[in-house]
Order: C-alpha cells, then structure tokens, then sequence
C-alpha cells in the first residue's frame, strides 16, 4: 500500500549548515494495515508524516502508493492526514455542518451522512449547528476527524492521536481506529510517543531516533525483546523502571545514535 524506499529529508535556512531531519527511510505499509512509527521528539516522526501527505514535497529517494508516484495517488484524495493540533484544523467560526461537508466530494445535500458520522463518533447531535469555538478539544479532534471519514479514504495518518486527552477520549480513539480498521479496511499509519497505544493496536512498528529507523518489525515480537539500546530506554521509561544512571549509561552508550 505504502512503500519508501531511501527517502531523505533536509532543511536549510539563510546560511545556517544543511541539517538532515530524516535520513535512508525505508519500509513497507501493507493494506488494511495499522502501522506505528514512534521516537523521541525531534526524532523526525512528523516530518515523515508530512512528507507521506505531500505537504512536504522535496526529498530524496522514492514514495509510492499503491504502485503510483506519492504526486499521482494524491490526486485521489484517497490519503487523509490527522495532525496533532487538530483545533487548527477547525474554523472557530464556521458551522460544524460546514466543515464536515467539505470533506465531500459530492457536493449534494450529505446532511445525513454528517449525522450518521457525528453518531459514530459520538458526538451530541446538537454539534451540527454549533460553530468551532464552542467545542473542547477532544470534540474538536472528532470533527476533525469526522471531516476527514467524509472523503471516504483508503489511508489516514494520525500525529499522536492521544495528545492531550483524558483516559476516556483515548479509550474512545483506540476503538475507532481498531472499528474503522476492521469494518471499512482503512489503512492506519499512527505516529504516537506511547508505546503501550501502538501495542494495542499496531501489527508492526517502527522506531525512529535521530531520522533513523534503528528498529521495525512486528509489534510485540519487537516491544517485548528489542534489540537497540534506545527501544530498551523508551521502554522503561514508559514502565517508569529508570535509574538515575541509567540515562548516564545510554547518553554514553555506543549505540545512542
């Protein structure tokens, strides 16, 4: 479904030197499938999402989609991106029915489409007339993404969806992904800092430090015996098992890329 194959990225401002955000990216994203990609901040994970959207557009080395250049499958408007702030996304004055139907690409009247996508994210049906400012930010995050369901598509990228959320609304976006996944097919490509998320709902997993891929491979097999120093560091630091020397060893280990 998706495939890279060495991409680079790099950025350049006034004469500051050229600095290199991502670096030989290279893996493969089957259908239907829900793919992780994690790493510290500034680790590139990001960068690689917008460059998978076409936001970013120069790069090195080779992206397709189904078989067709990134440029080519965009035109589908078949690939959808979540990002992180999803309140940016959302006009504060504009009518929530307005900017959920500009995600159609049938411009009808799709009045009951936007009710039945407001049921199944379990929104008030009273959001429909409401403008942008009057929601929180997790309703915010479901009209987003109620936008992005609008134009049926085949692949949504998600920037840590779990970013500022209570327990209930991450629970809520856990089960949409897996339900959307399973009933509509929709291939996932999730970017996110938790490691316990992707676990539950990733087959496979990559981890990026310093806009480099130092692991990937089928999710469990790889949080439970990971091989790079790193992934062992971010593991127990989710299981809040460090030791002040412990970041000592890994700022000096060999293998802290």
């Amino acid at each position: 479904m998706i495939k890279l194959k060495n991409v680079s990225f790099s950025v350049k401002s006034g004469f500051v030197k050229e600095r290199t955000i991502l670096k030989n990216i290279s893996f493969e994203v089957q259908k239907g499938e829900v793919y992780g990609i994690a790493g510290q901040s500034g680790s590139g994970k990001t960068t690689l999402a917008k460059l998978i959207s076409g936001i970013y557009t120069q790069y090195e080395g080779s992206i397709q989609i189904q078989g067709l250049k990134l440029t080519d499958y965009l035109k589908s408007l078949k690939l959808q991106i979540l990002l992180q702030n999803s309140n940016e996304l959302i006009n504060p004055i504009r009518r929530i029915k307005d900017i959920i139907s500009d995600g159609f690409q049938n411009k009808n009247d799709n009045s009951l489409k936007i009710v039945e996508l407001l049921k199944k994210l379990k929104l008030p049906d009273d959001v429909i007339d409401m403008k942008g400012y009057q929601l929180s930010g997790g309703m915010q995050q479901r009209v987003a993404l109620a936008r992005i369901l609008a134009a049926e598509p085949e692949i949504i990228l998600m920037d840590e969806p779990y970013s500022a959320q209570d327990i209930e609304a991450q629970t809520f976006m856990k089960n949409i992904i897996i339900e959307l996944n399973k009933t509509k097919g929709i291939t996932f490509l999730i970017i996110s800092h938790d490691l316990k998320f992707l676990r539950e709902i990733s087959s496979n997993i990559l981890i990026l430090h310093h806009g480099e891929i130092i692991e990937e491979g089928p999710t469990e097999q790889m949080l439970s015996s990971p091989s790079h120093e790193f992934t062992k560091f971010i593991l127990s630091a989710e299981n809040y098992e460090l030791k002040q020397e412990d970041f000592k060893n890994f700022k000096n280990s060999k293998n802290n890329i």
